[in-house]
């Protein structure tokens, strides 16, 4: 208990400014029961947590969601975060409460990270000499900064940057340009707390950001190392050796995600128009002072480029300003030297460029000419990094160079002031005058102009240091920047009530066995970006109840339809060849595909119109999942598959196995003749399904879903091997009468993973209890 009120008199002045912005920001969203709904959410967060609680409630590991896309990895889907532990708490909400108090579950954990990075600014800043403060203001900058709240919605962004100041933090102790003297060299080899940093970063769900993030850390170390001549090597050496343990740890992820990315669309490079797809758009600098100048979807006038949080990246006037005053600041007599400043600098420019993506010639070389950067689209994501770097260099300044003017000082801040009352008043007054021009940009620029001049009126009136007159003015300080970014994210991340979420478990990601649900690319970018989830405007043009009952993916796990769509950035090849394949089909061709796929309905609506109705597209099929056939096309590779499928475009009767070179499958009749079979039962649940049929010949079974390495299948218990049928789904030799053929996803990449992980678990514990022996010391070996 002492520790605590130690902890707490220590942190004080931050903990206070993170719990009073958390009280007016999350605590009405969580005491009034209602959730962050606006796209992803909706689309994916929710529907394949649900879908991993169906499978859990069942006795399984959601390893397959055969409910989305005709079958794809579920657990093996990097942004589902199965086996990240804060998430654990939202699949008990679920269990306790359903989809309304899993959805609610996401702010909390939500509120937690909030935390995580501000605690992590925290112990950063304390490390490199800052004061309470100054501590507060780069926890309240950097938790509460625009690319954390717009981006509420977006569970695995926010989590996975949670954990940069805290990696950063574990960086410093091996290297930090940021001190002088340097820090004494550490002992060992792992620094246990960066390695469970990584693990936990890796787990988190977000890919791009946490290359991001270990390549920044690095340079950090690297830049420490250059700074102080010493330690380089060992230095590097120690983040090395603690990366790959914490990526070991996390292994019962990655290793299943690294096979689906193997197997997937983006398995060689992204094209340079989905890369750069979002770039920051650099008119968007000017939201660093107005961040709503170009309006704000949630008040739905936002007229800005591409989506509003995307190039969210507001952190308050207040640390800006501190950042810039460090950067133009000449270290003297009046002025303090920040080490490292420079390179702070150099960093933030260097990632603006890159986030600035295809607004600048720099993107375009590094995508053809360094690797890893064609794996992932949204430049503008790595403005976080520079968002991190501003917040923490005018942190430092705050602590050391923010102080009472006096002489020529005294003069331009009192001149600065002014001239931020002007430029409220005058904004007022365009607002109410100038009918013709966005009031918007009004707005904004008042309420910057407002903001600029409480910070001004701080800086002229800062109390002596020690009295009471200080506390009072610190909490000032750290109250004005809770109202400055409060105010910034007004509607930046739009809630509806807990009731609105009319959904139930009643959908599985199992899939059932009634047939899939068939909309056309067309109809589903339209009802997804036209109608339901505009970027210009988050408000729902209609009541939410007629939005949440259109089984657009991935809505449809939450509606109890398995569908041929998949909202997802992650897919396997081969179905994104075969949709691609679609989008050239005719009437009659498309037909034929429905059949193969095993569609059942269509989601249609009339041009012009805004209602859609579920119609059943006429096949007679009981068990629509399955084909059988006397005999088979053969094809070498995928691209060859579709290819003949094609040139059979209106008969589903005729199957394409993809077969190896040395391997010649027989007929026992041609396509036109008739093919006694009939199959008996057809039966799905999670990870499996099993088929009875009979048959007079021997014949080839053909399952509607998708082919991907891990699937076993046997028939009478006799192991039987599975070949890509049509390029996409799954096919067996079929022997001639009756018998059962089961199907299984049994990935030896889940078991991989797994076991690498309870090694490594055994590896960081050995260590702990090692070091812990030797040096009474956990951290380092």
């Amino acid at each position: 208990m002492n520790w605590i009120q130690r902890e707490i008199k220590r942190y004080q002045l931050p903990l206070l400014a993170l719990f009073v912005f958390a009280a007016i920001f999350y605590l009405p969203v969580l005491v009034t029961g209602r959730v962050f709904y606006w796209g992803l959410p909706v689309l994916q967060f929710y529907p394949w947590r649900a879908a991993a609680v169906d499978a859990i409630s069942q006795g399984a590991l959601p390893l397959w969601n055969s409910s989305s896309g005709m079958g794809t990895p579920l657990l093996a889907n990097y942004q589902l975060a199965f086996f990240y532990p804060p998430t654990w708490v939202i699949y008990l909400f679920a269990w306790v409460g359903g989809v309304q108090w899993m959805a609610w579950a996401h702010t909390l954990v939500n509120l937690v990270h909030f935390f995580i990075a501000g605690l992590g600014m925290v112990k950063l800043l304390e490390k490199h000499c800052g004061s309470q403060l100054v501590q507060g203001i780069g926890a309240l900058a950097f938790s509460a900064c625009g690319f954390f709240i717009a981006r509420q919605g977006v569970f695995p962004i926010l989590w996975t940057a949670a954990w940069l100041p805290w990696l950063v933090n574990y960086a410093s102790d091996l290297a930090t340009p940021f001190l002088q003297p340097a820090i004494n060299p550490r002992a060992g080899w792992v620094h246990l707390k960066l390695t469970l940093v990584i693990a936990l970063m890796l787990l988190a769900g977000h890919a791009q950001l946490s290359w991001y993030f270990l390549w920044f850390a690095g340079a950090w170390i690297v830049a420490g190392g250059i700074a102080h001549r010493q330690n380089r090597i060992r230095s590097i050496i120690q983040y090395i050796f603690s990366g790959l343990l914490g990526g070991a740890l996390a292994a019962i992820q990655l290793i299943p995600t690294a096979e689906y990315l193997l197997q997937s669309q983006r398995a060689s490079a992204v094209d340079f128009e989905t890369a750069a797809a979002y770039s920051f758009w650099p008119w968007r600098w000017i939201t660093l002072l107005a961040p709503n100048f170009f309006g704000n979807p949630g008040s739905g006038d936002y007229w800005g480029y591409a989506s509003f949080w995307e190039d969210a990246v507001y952190i308050g006037i207040l640390p800006l300003s501190m950042a810039v005053l460090a950067l133009v600041a000449l270290p003297g007599r009046k002025q303090p030297v920040i080490p490292g400043r420079v390179a702070g600098w150099v960093g933030i420019f260097l990632t603006a460029i890159f986030a600035m993506g295809k607004f600048t010639p720099i993107y375009p070389w590094l995508y053809q000419h360094i690797p890893s950067i064609d794996m992932f689209h949204a430049p503008t994501r790595m403005m976080v990094l520079a968002i991190f770097l501003l917040v923490f260099i005018g942190s430092l300044y705050a602590d050391r160079g923010w102080t009472c003017p006096s002489g020529r000082g005294l003069y331009w801040t009192r001149l600065a002031t002014a001239g931020c009352v002007a430029v409220s008043i005058g904004s007022l007054a365009g607002w109410v005058l100038l009918e013709d021009i966005s009031p918007t940009f009004f707005r904004s620029t008042a309420l910057a102009g407002l903001t600029a001049t409480g910070i001004g009126f701080l800086t002229l009136y800062q109390p002596a240091n020690d009295t009471l007159a200080r506390k009072r003015w610190e909490m000032a300080v750290v109250g004005s920047l809770v109202i400055d970014l409060w105010l910034a994210q007004i509607g930046s991340a739009p809630t509806i009530t807990m009731g609105e979420l009319t959904f139930s478990f009643t959908a599985s990601g199992s899939g059932g066995t009634n047939g899939r649900l068939y909309i056309s690319a067309q109809d589903e970018q339209w009802l997804r970006h036209k109608r339901f989830y505009r970027f210009q405007d988050f408000r729902f043009l209609e009541p939410s109840e007629n939005v949440f009952r259109v089984p657009i993916a991935n809505t449809n796990l939450l509606l109890g339809y398995s569908s041929v769509s998949n909202f997802d950035p992650l897919v396997s090849m081969r179905y994104q060849a075969w949709m691609d394949h679609l989008a050239g089909e005719d009437d009659r061709a498309l037909e034929a595909d429905w059949a193969r796929m095993g569609v059942t309905h269509q989601l249609v609506r009339d041009a012009g119109q805004e209602d859609v109705q579920i119609q059943p597209v006429g096949l007679v099929s009981s068990f629509p999942d399955v084909r059988m056939t006397a005999s088979v096309l053969e094809a070498r590779s995928a691209a060859e598959a579709l290819a003949k499928v094609k040139e059979h475009a209106t008969d589903a009767s005729v199957v394409v196995f993809e077969v190896p070179e040395d391997v010649h499958l027989t007929s026992t009749a041609a396509f036109d003749q008739p093919f006694a079979f009939k199959i008996l039962a057809f039966d799905r649940s999670w990870n499996q399904f099993t088929i009875d049929y009979e048959c007079e010949q021997d014949g080839y079974l053909v399952a509607a879903e998708s082919y991907f390495p891990g699937w076993t299948a046997s028939v009478d218990g006799l192991a039987a091997k599975i070949y890509p049928a049509d390029g996409v789904f799954m096919g067996i030799q079929a022997p001639a009468g009756q018998h059962r053929v089961e199907f299984r996803y049994q990935p030896d990449s889940f078991r991989a993973g797994w076991v690498m992980t309870l090694l490594s678990l055994g590896i960081f514990a050995a260590v702990f209890f090692s070091n812990k022996r030797k040096h009474g010391d956990s951290v380092s070996v």
